[in-house]
């Protein structure tokens, strides 16, 4: 597999894509896990790879730097139940949470 993957805003996480197949897999933050995870909120993307081509993509989307950074920040988010329901109410309004409106979130905490 040749793996690419970026934020998705609609995802609220990333869709990693296997370039060779065209095939394409969404991680969602789980938060009872506190991680990213496949198959979230009823999403059957995953069911085209294997159980071993998803151990393979879940390796490489931990490797990202900016995987492990959204991480951090959700899981941030997850701690606090005035900022976990802001982070609904968004995605409520506006059907997906951009980058910025998460780190927004967390900056306002610390003002």
């Amino acid at each position: 597999m040749k793996l690419s993957y970026e934020y998705n805003e609609y995802v609220v996480g990333f869709v990693v894509k296997d370039e060779k197949s065209g095939r394409c897999v969404n991680f969602q933050f789980d938060d009872f896990k506190r991680s990213l995870n496949f198959g979230c909120e009823a999403d059957d993307t995953y069911q085209v790879f294997t159980e071993d081509e998803l151990a393979t993509i879940s390796e490489f989307l931990s490797s990202k730097k900016d995987a492990e950074e959204f991480i951090s920040m959700m899981k941030e988010v997850f701690r606090s139940d005035e900022k976990k329901a802001e982070y609904f109410q968004l995605l409520s309004k506006n059907g997906c949470v951009q980058i910025w409106e998460i780190e927004s979130l967390l900056a306002a905490e610390e003002a």
